[in-house]
């Protein structure tokens, strides 16, 4: 694929996070009303993180891609790695709100966030270290290797509070919560993906392909999450409005 064909592709993928996060900020705002109020977190979460992105990706679509003073195409990577430091935890945060959980909250938020931020801090190290001569690097395997295990270590730990609370939940609410597992399973493996291109490549078309994969990635696993989610709070503040207990409240 020629590079300049690419170049453009991933300039217009820029375009397309924005509009999506921001059209989905619009819409999980307006959704908060309509969940009961135990949910409506959900919908904040939702609403402030892709709001959150949208920022960025207007940020990112207008510096990212740039050219430096000696003609080299400059990444929009420390934005990128901003708005995963601040958006992540919030998606880390809706899970254990929708399967309103009241014990043991507070301890997996913390193990989540801790492998998170070394999730993300070993990312950017290991990416930075790519950018500067747009081939592999030591750092780029090593820092890769961490927050692979760090990655592993999250998908664990949701994955069995998932399936725990699903086990207990209604069979329209278990099949919301299985989808948000395929998500966090293979959806956030995209990520990843991404970043390896430029471990077995190099120059700027395997730097592109990255740039191209995560846009890609960011929408599906925000936007598309984050509709499951609400969706499935939704599902759940129905049933609650319509349950005996609730007419008899």
């Amino acid at each position: 694929m020629p590079e300049t064909f690419l170049t453009l592709l991933v300039q217009y993928s820029f375009w397309l996070g924005f509009s999506a996060m921001a059209a989905g900020a619009l819409y999980f705002a307006l959704e908060r009303q309509s969940l009961a109020v135990e949910y409506q977190m959900v919908a904040t979460l939702s609403a402030a993180l892709v709001a959150i992105a949208a920022i960025n990706y207007w940020t990112m679509k207008d510096i990212g891609l740039t050219l430096d003073a000696e003609g080299a195409l400059i990444f929009p990577t420390h934005f990128r790695y901003i708005d995963w430091l601040l958006t992540t935890p919030m998606l880390l945060a809706i899970i254990p709100v929708l399967l309103n959980m009241e014990r043991g909250v507070t301890g997996l938020m913390t193990k989540l966030l801790v492998a998170d931020v070394i999730m993300i801090a070993a990312g950017y190290v290991g990416e930075t270290s790519i950018n500067q001569g747009l081939f592999p690097t030591v750092i780029g395997w090593l820092f890769y290797a961490v927050g692979m295990l760090a990655f592993a270590f999250i998908v664990y730990v949701l994955y069995g509070a998932m399936s725990s609370a699903q086990a207990q939940l209604p069979p329209e609410r278990a099949r919301a919560i299985g989808r948000l597992k395929l998500f966090v399973t293979f959806g956030w493996l995209i990520y990843p993906a991404g970043f390896f291109f430029t471990l077995v490549g190099d120059g700027t078309t395997a730097a592109l392909i990255r740039e191209l994969v995560y846009n890609f990635a960011d929408i599906i696993n925000k936007v598309g999450f984050c509709m499951i989610a609400v969706a499935a709070a939704k599902s759940a503040s129905y049933v609650r409005v319509g349950s005996p207990q609730a007419a008899a409240e």
